[in-house]
């Protein structure tokens, strides 16, 4: 069995879309609407989210590549794109090191890995991720999870989320922990210079998620996206006015637009 996905668009480029932590490849929707008709679009649902929710994982990084380089193997994909969001851009950073000489390009929006985290403040993020996800999370908290501007895509968000945590909490919130010490526990941004292809990190001003504003109040997207051009050889950088973290939903225009100006 491999991971659901979906191969939409033609193109002479081929773009791998990965997803966020307790989401599904629907975030990319809007996104892949604005490039199919330039580029090949394969978005893919992670082991244990959206319709590969029936293929267990143990949450660790090593593992969702592997299950990524398989619906690559079963497409025979040789030089392809990868643009991953979130826990997706940790993923995609994995990927990317692994199968150099196919990625042409890794595009990382509101990426998870390049905020570091020393072992203490590890173990608390373990803790607080297994507090929260001991009930299943109503709308009225998801309100405060996804703070978006416009309620029709929060409501696209918040759906995305309820629907998976509905099917069966106890395993969706195994996997929401497990994912999160898989995401602490293989950390990759010693392994930032090893990235040979080019590499675009895009955040969003707003993002209440990626730096961690309770352990790292201090710290800035501006920060994080300057830490990740100082290691990765051939990167550039772009902060989105107004966005928070789930950019690829709550501005797909601006998303859609950066890939085509950077192909």
């Amino acid at each position: 069995m491999i991971a659901s996905f979906t191969d939409t668009g033609k193109g002479k480029q081929t773009i791998v879309f990965l997803h966020g932590l307790g989401l599904n490849r629907n975030i990319w929707n809007a996104v892949i609407s604005e490039l199919s008709s330039q580029f090949r679009c394969i978005s893919i649902d992670l082991p244990g989210h959206g319709k590969s929710s029936d293929i267990t994982t143990d949450g660790r990084m090593s593992s969702y590549v592997a299950e990524v380089r398989k619906v690559i193997e079963h497409l025979s994909l040789k030089n392809f794109i990868v643009c991953g969001h979130s826990m997706g851009g940790q993923i995609g950073i994995i990927l990317s090191l692994q199968l150099s000489a196919s990625v042409e390009r890794l595009i990382l929006i509101a990426a998870a890995g390049i905020e570091t985290f020393t072992p203490a403040e590890a173990l608390k993020l373990k803790a607080a991720t297994q507090h929260i996800y001991r009930n299943p999370i109503s709308t009225e908290a998801l309100k405060h999870v996804f703070p978006l501007v416009n309620n029709e895509k929060l409501d696209v968000l918040i759906n995305e989320h309820l629907v998976q945590q509905q099917r069966n909490f106890e395993r969706f919130s195994s996997l929401i922990y497990n994912s999160v010490c898989g995401m602490l526990d293989e950390p990759v941004f010693n392994y930032l210079p090893h990235l040979t292809m080019p590499v675009h990190v895009l955040y969003g001003t707003n993002d209440t998620a990626i730096p961690n504003r309770i352990l790292h109040p201090q710290q800035t997207v501006t920060q994080i996206a300057k830490d990740a051009a100082a290691r990765i050889p051939n990167c550039t950088t772009q902060i989105v006015q107004g966005c928070g973290h789930y950019l690829p939903v709550e501005n797909p225009t601006i998303v859609a637009g950066t890939i085509k100006n950077l192909v």
